[in-house]
């Protein structure tokens, strides 16, 4: 087992998620999820949306909705002149 390479791409990994503060963040949300109340079929749903969302950034229902119009026609396009 060649430890470096493990250790190379753990280091990435972390990094490409924010760093140990933002892994620090994600276990402690896992640990509250856990600790919640819920079935295990609703913690595993709700501790998967969470490490989608690195750094334990709340996961907001808003953030995955398309934005909303707001039933006015867009601008016309500037012209050039």
């Amino acid at each position: 087992m060649d430890f470096r390479k493990l250790t190379k791409t753990a280091k990435k990994v972390i990094d490409d998620r924010g760093g140990s503060a933002a892994l620090k963040q994600d276990a402690k949300e896992l640990a509250d999820i856990a600790r919640g109340k819920g079935t295990m079929q609703q913690k595993a749903s709700r501790a998967a949306d969470a490490l989608r969302q690195p750094g334990g950034r709340p996961v907001n229902e808003e953030d995955e909705r398309p934005p909303q119009s707001t039933g006015g026609a867009a601008p016309p396009p500037a012209q050039a002149g």
